[in-house]
């Protein structure tokens, strides 16, 4: 059962959410941030919405009358929003929560000293909250500030980045060398716990999977002139070593069938490793099958079929074209800015998908999501004849220059006015990556890497409110000392 709030939320010595001071002068993206969630907070409409949302997934398919409490759906929102307000980690975030005297009060809590927020705590409430459920949260917050600014959507800005995946440089050869690496790793626990033997020297077996890997590496650093048949044979023993630890593997796999049928009940942690096992046995027979047809039989594999990290799977290659980075590895995020500097959206493109393919749809997401747009700006990216064509539909005033001669249109003081304040949405972008942590995706997944984005898009939003009170109350303190 979840509460709304706190139970002690009322305790005597407990300020009212509402009344808890805030330093509106500060320059800190904790404090403006909390800023903007006591003001979700003092609408009582708003915040009935936000709870009812988060209430959908942590309640989905639980009855409400029994079971522990848990934290407050309230709580739950404000540590979702914060660990994006900055580079915050599942660790630092606990500390806070248990140290950070005005955060404690906005999660309503007082200043008794004796509240936990273990990080398993965190982390199991956190990740239940769905990104669809995170984007709405954006809309309704969004939504508020557009009824106190009517020409919010006169302008919106849009453009795309690149959120990187959390892996290392990929190479075939050390992929091999992670597959082979976790599955005798795990293959050595789930043989303990059935009491199979043959797994007992495994450390040595990993060392010898590194020791073919290093080689690879030294041999492809060599100046030798005439290196190609020591990598080809160097490549050979490490797929032949690689080939016998999933063989050992699947005999184990197997072995562990008979060991399971005479288990009356079933055995979780037992469930939980075959899983991992079957998983990294798969990865790494991908892996290296398509090591074998790159490196032996010579042939050319195209950036789809290939898996850059046994880990991060979802990954895909991605070239833009600019200087500083050619190639990233991760996904293309699409965001939109209105004229206040409130997010309207952030969302991961799909895999194979580029600027081009997500113009016409995303502004008929935006429409569907806000309403009317009166004028929209994008890069050349974007442009080719069908989007050109099929947003003059949509929209009567946009700005999508074009990727080769200027039209006589583009050549106007009002396109190139328009063309000057759409750069700003790469200072935003950056305000992205650098402060709500959309650099690179430390979270599991493709689900997390989905709800990393969307939380930081609300996160930015509620510093973007903040900041927003926070200079009118400035505004007014220096008319009355006037």
């Amino acid at each position: 059962m979840r509460n709304d709030f706190p139970s002690n939320q009322l305790s005597f010595y407990q300020v009212p959410i509402d009344e808890i001071v805030i330093d509106f002068y500060s320059n800190d993206e904790m404090a403006m941030t909390l800023l903007g969630i006591q003001e979700i907070y003092k609408n009582k409409k708003l915040r009935s919405d936000v709870l009812t949302l988060i209430s959908g997934d942590l309640e989905k398919g639980k009855t409400s009358k029994f079971g522990a409490k848990g934290l407050s759906l309230w709580e739950v929102f404000v540590l979702l929003m914060i660990r994006r307000a900055g580079i915050v980690d599942y660790n630092k975030l606990s500390d806070l929560a248990e140290n950070h005297l005005i955060l404690l009060g906005i999660m309503g809590h007082g200043h008794s000293g004796d509240i936990r927020f273990p990080v398993s705590t965190i982390h199991e409430n956190i990740t239940k909250i769905k990104p669809d459920t995170i984007d709405e949260i954006n809309i309704l917050i969004v939504k508020h500030h557009h009824k106190s600014s009517k020409s919010a959507l006169n302008m919106v800005r849009a453009d795309s980045f690149v959120f990187e995946s959390n892996i290392h440089l990929h190479a075939d050869y050390v992929s091999l060398y992670d597959g082979a690496r976790c599955l005798m790793r795990e293959a050595s626990r789930l043989a303990c716990l059935c009491g199979i033997e043959g797994f007992r020297k495994y450390k040595s077996v990993i060392k010898k999977s590194k020791r073919l890997s290093y080689k690879v590496t030294q041999v492809k650093k060599s100046k030798k002139k005439k290196k190609v048949d020591d990598l080809f044979g160097a490549l050979i023993d490490l797929l032949n070593h690689t080939q016998g630890v999933m063989d050992r593997v699947l005999k184990l796999l197997d072995d562990t069938i008979s060991w399971e049928s005479e288990k009356d009940n079933e055995n979780v942690k037992y469930t939980k490793l075959r899983n991992k096992l079957i998983y990294f046995l798969s990865g790494t027979a991908l892996e290296h099958e398509l090591t074998h047809r790159r490196r032996i039989l010579g042939e050319t594999l195209s950036s789809k079929e290939k898996i850059f990290s046994l880990f991060e799977p979802h990954t895909e290659l991605i070239m833009k074209g600019k200087s500083k980075a050619p190639v990233e590895y991760g996904h293309l995020v699409f965001v939109a800015q209105d004229s206040d500097g409130f997010m309207l959206t952030g969302s991961r493109v799909e895999s194979g998908s580029r600027d081009k393919d997500i113009c016409i749809p995303e502004i008929k997401n935006l429409q569907d999501s806000y309403g009317e747009i009166k004028c929209i700006t994008f890069d050349k990216g974007f442009c080719n004849p069908a989007n050109k064509a099929a947003i003059r539909e949509l929209i009567d005033d946009y700005y999508l220059p074009s990727s080769g001669n200027q039209d006589k249109e583009e050549r106007t003081d009002k396109f190139y006015g328009k063309k000057h304040w759409h750069s700003g949405v790469e200072s935003s972008i950056n305000a992205l990556e650098q402060g709500n942590n959309l650099g690179v995706c430390r979270d599991k997944g493709l689900d997390g890497f989905d709800r990393c984005i969307a939380a930081s898009i609300a996160s930015r939003n509620l510093l973007t409110l903040g900041r927003k009170i926070a200079k009118k109350k400035i505004k007014k303190l220096k008319k009355k000392a006037a």
